[in-house]
């Protein structure tokens, strides 16, 4: 598979985790939007409006995984870079949506509120594969973040 195809396939199965996730709040009564980010490229994944108010989302698939393990693990992982192209994005558009960041397990959803404060975290570097196609691992700066950031969890029937 090319890069390309490989990338495309990402972000196909994380707006299709995205609509799940949106069904799944009508199935309850709740009206969720979600609006898919500019491109396939960007720090983040979606924008979804709730009530009146806009997040901007970003998506992350980890169906090998359950969530007892992330938390053996010390926690979802969350890396720099992506904090920073959504604050840099925020800043271009002269935005400041709350930011969350949506976890698929494979056995539940985690929701986390991302601090748009970047030093309200404890970072460090941990070498993890470049992207979803090349497998090269590379240091990365990343975070574990806190229970205390999990806002909602829903578990998979």
């Amino acid at each position: 598979m090319k890069k390309e195809e490989s990338f495309t396939l990402k972000a196909e199965r994380e707006q299709e985790a995205m609509r799940w996730y949106v069904d799944t709040k009508q199935l309850n009564g709740e009206k969720i939007i979600a609006t898919e980010a500019p491109n396939k490229y960007s720090s983040f994944d979606n924008w979804i409006n709730s009530g009146t108010t806009e997040y901007i989302t970003e998506c992350k698939i980890r169906v090998d995984y359950n969530g007892n393990q992330i938390d053996r693990f010390g926690g979802a992982m969350f890396e720099h870079t992506k904090l920073a192209g959504i604050l840099n994005f925020q800043e271009t558009a002269k935005t400041n949506q709350p930011i969350l960041y949506y976890n698929f397990f494979k056995d539940e959803l985690r929701i986390y509120q991302i601090n748009s404060d970047p030093t309200s975290y404890s970072w460090y570097q941990k070498k993890l594969p470049k992207d979803n196609f090349d497998k090269t691992l590379i240091w990365k700066w990343v975070t574990n973040l806190p229970k205390t950031d999990l806002i909602e969890t829903i578990k998979y029937k």
